[in-house]
């Protein structure tokens, strides 16, 4: 049996271009909080591929606390109405709008790494079962990702610590 000419199955360019861009990402993020933030808003409109918790989880937090620091001066200056009301009323306005495609995206992006469709992310749209979809939901974000290769793309948990 002549086993010289045997080759490893080669992957497509797609795939290649999903690993270097994944790779690329991961070993150029910042890793503090805000460096995750600033990963998952650079990839706001990219609904394909996958997002390591990490990711998922400091854009939250992040975008939680831009959120704590616009309501702070409606707390403290109470005032209905008044410039100390509408301001930042106006920047939670403005800031909802730029972060929420990018917060839908990297929510997709998640769920792609546990393995799922990014379309789980509508049971906790539906009004009826909206608490127990939103548990769902944590709970599949909570979960770790699939460390190989999924329908979605190379693992970015894996793939940025690996050497080629």
């Amino acid at each position: 049996m002549n086993t010289n000419n045997f080759q490893a199955p080669r992957s497509s360019s797609r795939e290649r271009r999903a690993q270097d861009s994944a790779r690329r990402l991961m070993v150029d993020a910042d890793r503090s909080p805000f460096g995750w933030w600033k990963l998952a808003m650079s990839r706001g409109f990219e609904f394909s591929g996958r997002a390591r918790r990490a990711e998922y989880w400091w854009f939250t937090f992040v975008n939680l606390g831009f959120l704590v620091v616009l309501l702070l001066p409606m707390v403290v200056f109470e005032t209905r109405g008044g410039p100390g009301f509408v301001i930042p009323a106006i920047g939670i306005v403005l800031f909802g709008l730029c972060v929420v495609v990018p917060a839908l995206a990297v929510a997709v992006r998640r769920l792609h790494d546990t393995g799922r469709s990014g379309a789980w992310i509508l049971i906790g749209m539906i009004p009826i079962i909206n608490y127990v979809g939103g548990i769902v939901l944590v709970v599949f974000y909570c979960m770790d990702g699939d460390s190989g290769s999924n329908e979605h793309g190379p693992s970015p948990k894996y793939l940025a610590y690996r050497r080629s």
